[in-house]
């Protein structure tokens, strides 16, 4: 979330695992999200169509979306595509084709690697995402433990887009993760940090 834009969102996952030999396995899931978004919009217009339809729903809107994907992965390799699919429902506005999705639909190929270090691992990821009606894009990033339950991250988006973080890891294999988003360059606008915050829970009992 920014000043301009909020998301709030949760997401139920379901997969089956199939391992193909000692090391090699395959995973088939579906996720199902909803998501609500809240806009701050400020218009030099307001007999702007489109600023008033916005206005008449409260500069709110609610997104359904499914993701199928397959992932094959070993001990420390990883490599995966998924397709993010939007289900809107609720009817469109009248200058507005649709919903106004600033993520999209959209296809999301995915690679990582974990390097050993000591008793440690460093986590290096990639990711290529094509978007429909807009440019594609890429990602990269790192973790890096400082202990056996903290670890730092960073990474960035295009090289205009960067983000830092840190996670702190309990039950094993629970962990928080609280980043922040910037924007960097002379073409993009500056000074818009975004804030997250994810939980990750899995194999607690």
């Amino acid at each position: 979330s920014n000043d301009i834009f909020r998301r709030l969102s949760a997401g139920l996952t379901f997969g089956y695992r199939q391992q193909l030999n000692r090391d090699l396995n395959v995973m088939f899931a579906m996720k199902a999200s909803f998501s609500q978004d809240k806009f701050n919009l400020l218009a030099w217009d307001t007999s702007d169509p489109l600023y008033q339809n916005w206005s008449n729903n409260g500069f709110k809107q609610s997104l359904f979306g499914i993701t199928p994907g397959i992932t094959v992965y070993t001990g420390n390799f990883l490599i995966g595509i998924s397709s993010k699919i939007a289900l809107t429902s609720e009817e469109k506005f009248s200058y507005q084709e649709g919903k106004f999705d600033p993520f999209g639909n959209a296809t999301i190929a995915t690679l990582s690697y974990d390097l050993p270090i000591g008793e440690n691992l460093l986590s290096l990821s990639g990711n290529y995402v094509i978007i429909d009606d807009e440019p594609n894009f890429y990602s990269f990033g790192a973790k890096i433990p400082l202990s056996g339950n903290i670890s730092v991250m960073g990474g960035s988006r295009d090289l205009v887009e960067v983000f830092a973080g840190i996670a702190l890891t309990f039950y094993d294999k629970t962990s928080i993760e609280i980043f922040i988003n910037n924007f960097i360059g002379d073409n993009v606008r500056n000074n818009v940090p975004i804030y997250s915050i994810r939980l990750k829970a899995f194999d607690i009992f």
